[in-house]
């Protein structure tokens, strides 16, 4: 398991592009799942989200809220 933490400080929100070397985390890509856990006060949404929709280069596209973050939970 790994965890990683995205954070921005801009005005505006901020698209982000992951790119997750599986291997190096010791992860089968088909098996894994990236989570964004529901966290009061910082991962603002309602319930904990699954987060595996990749594009054809294998990363992982999403919105930083201006002046907040993610926590996201690799498995």
């Amino acid at each position: 398991m790994t965890l990683v933490a995205i954070a921005s400080w801009d005005a505006a929100n901020a698209t982000v592009s992951l790119a997750i070397d599986w291997d190096s985390i010791g992860l089968l890509r088909q098996r894994a799942s990236v989570i964004a856990p529901h966290i009061p006060g910082f991962n603002r949404h309602d319930r904990s989200r699954v987060l595996r929709q990749e594009d054809v280069q294998g990363r992982i596209t999403l919105t930083v809220p201006a002046h907040e973050g993610w926590f996201l939970i690799i498995k």
